[in-house]
């Protein structure tokens, strides 16, 4: 942990705030997953004037279509409310899908 003599130095929570992160992934065989996940966060409004809020949604998914072909994706979407910053609650997408080959290549010697 992020600790100096026992005194927290950081935190995804942050000071004055509290947090709640929930996480599961299912293995559909040894080399393939799915993982989602879900975070929020709140901000005390005595540390930042009209305090504030975040959610977010995740998931994750590691596929191996072949022995030298895998697929592999994410995405997020976070919607979050801090006064301060904007009036109106936002919410920001993001997203990524790869694809990977591995070959198999054979040196001469």
């Amino acid at each position: 942990a992020h600790t100096n003599k026992g005194n927290l130095m950081g935190s995804w929570v942050g000071r004055e705030g509290r947090g709640l992160q929930l996480a599961s992934t299912y293995w559909l065989s040894p080399q393939s997953t799915i993982r989602v996940g879900y975070r929020h966060a709140s901000v005390a409004s005595d540390f930042i004037p009209g305090g504030g809020d975040v959610d977010d949604f995740s998931g994750r998914a590691h596929l191996t279509l072949r022995p030298d072909l895998s697929l592999g994706s994410w995405f997020q979407v976070e919607r979050w409310t801090f006064p301060v910053l904007s009036p109106a609650r936002q919410t920001n997408v993001a997203l990524s899908i790869q694809l990977t080959y591995h070959p198999r290549w054979r040196m001469p010697w």
